[in-house]
């Protein structure tokens, strides 16, 4: 898949091809999940899991990104005194989190804004045994915002689908922090970065 970016009247306009699949437009900053999918629906998670099909598609897109960057993200901490871990998906915000020692977060947080960010981390903070941890999986952005391009990139395909957006290891750190995380590392990737904070 390759995505190319065309911008008209500064950044007020931008198109947006992935592969040969989609085309995309925004305007302002508005998003255009149902220009996407033809729908009334607003909610990208909706549109994607409409039929068994797009189910199925969407699972097996995870799973084969996991695997170009798990072993990464697996070495990149000493995680052997975790016993019990969860990698977070399904319906966070709603349903209960299960007791465990570590949370993978993989790619979930860079869609949400800062405020479900922080609630998702403080029910991750409650649930997680002392001593535990959390795993973030992301593309983080320099400190200076100067790259790298695939985070201005997604943080572009972020602004089309939903209310997220790519950050710096400090906004991820701000978020940790404020839900009660400590002790927060980070660990630069091939494919995706690192952020690990304690209880």
């Amino acid at each position: 898949m390759y995505i190319v970016v065309h911008t008209t009247k500064g950044l007020k306009s931008i198109r947006i091809t992935l592969g040969n699949f989609h085309l995309f437009h925004f305007r302002e900053g508005k998003h255009q999940v149902q220009l996407m999918y033809g729908t009334s629906e607003k909610d990208i998670y909706k549109n994607l899991s409409s039929s068994k099909e797009d189910i199925e598609k969407f699972q097996s897109g995870m799973e084969d990104a996991w695997s170009l960057y798990g072993q990464d993200v697996i070495c990149a901490f000493d995680l052997s005194s975790f016993n019990r871990v969860c990698d977070v998906g399904g319906d966070f915000f709603n349903d209960p989190i299960p007791e465990a020692d570590l949370y993978i977060l993989a790619r979930i947080l860079h869609n949400q804004d800062d405020e479900k960010c922080v609630a998702l981390l403080t029910k991750l903070h409650k649930a997680c045994k002392p001593g535990g941890g959390v795993l973030l999986v992301e593309t983080v952005l320099n400190e200076d915002r100067s790259g790298p391009l695939a985070a201005h990139i997604y943080s572009i395909v972020m602004l089309l689908v939903l209310e997220g957006k790519e950050r710096t290891l400090s906004e991820y750190s701000t978020l940790l922090v404020a839900a009660g995380f400590k002790d927060v590392q980070f660990k630069k990737g091939q494919h995706y970065d690192a952020v690990y904070g304690r209880k």
